[in-house]
């Protein structure tokens, strides 16, 4: 986590492949207590290899966008899951 401001947004950072990817969450309050969320993805790439592949890149958006998709869908579950209750030690 690179950076974080609570109930509005966050980013995270990896670095694979000879690239580093930065993924941030936006969350905006709606009314009847619904929250959009967004998800923006930067690939920088840290190689000449991975600079000579970039144009390549937008063959690999679809599959991109699909894990994207996927990982809004598990967080809007778990977001929608009851919160389990703990006890106070």
């Amino acid at each position: 986590v690179v950076s974080c401001e609570p109930r509005r947004s966050y980013a995270v950072v990896c670095d694979s492949c000879h690239s580093r990817w930065t993924s941030t969450f936006t969350f905006e309050m709606q009314g009847g207590g619904l929250t959009r969320v967004e998800q923006a993805m930067r690939i920088e790439p840290r190689s000449l290899a991975a600079r000579l592949m970039a144009p390549l890149g937008r063959f690999f958006m679809g599959r991109l966008r699909t894990h994207m998709a996927r990982d809004m869908q598990e967080l809007a579950q778990r977001c929608a899951a009851p919160v389990a209750a703990t006890a106070a030690p």
